[in-house]
């Protein structure tokens, strides 16, 4: 039961769930499962369908979105600089990333964040089924603890709902 106490505590803390009572937080609790990533695992490829959402509880991990090869024809006549100070261009060839890449099949990655223990991602998979609008990637051995949407829908998406409509 300590156990359960910890995750709904870490739960609780979380700006997604902290608007939740804590019977609701307590049974989501209960239903999530631990998972552990190696650094450069992917926990979810850009475009992937997804179920779950993730806290991490150790380590750091990427937040990588697709970039526009050079030369590719812009539909916007932004000319802005699409690096940020704090981004990095990752060249991607493993295939997994729906994104289109070049020719030769890279798909270049930005790094637009990195998260750490504490912070906690993929929730909008939890509402719908969209496709991830990031891919994620452990930057050194990770652990998360993962709750499907299965789950959430049964124990907290009403109660989530009712919250944001007394808003």
């Amino acid at each position: 039961m300590a156990e359960v106490e910890a995750v709904s505590a870490a739960l609780s803390t979380v700006v997604f769930f902290s608007r939740l009572d804590e019977a609701t937080v307590l049974l989501l609790s209960k239903c999530v499962k631990y998972e552990q990533f190696k650094s450069h695992e992917k926990v979810f490829s850009y475009g992937a369908y997804g179920d779950k959402y993730y806290l991490l509880l150790t380590g750091r991990v990427a937040v990588q979105v697709p970039v526009k090869q050079p030369g590719a024809k812009s539909s916007s006549n932004d000319s802005s600089s699409e690096n940020s100070d704090n981004s990095e261009e990752i060249s991607s060839d493993d295939g997994d990333d729906t994104a289109s890449g070049n020719e030769n099949g890279k798909v270049h990655m930005l790094q637009i964040a990195t998260l750490e223990a504490g912070a906690g991602f993929g929730e909008m998979a939890l509402l719908e089924d969209q496709p991830r609008s990031a891919t994620i990637v452990a930057l050194e051995n990770s652990e998360a603890l993962s709750l499907d949407r299965e789950n959430y829908q049964l124990h907290a998406m009403e109660k989530h709902r009712e919250v944001f409509r007394r808003k």
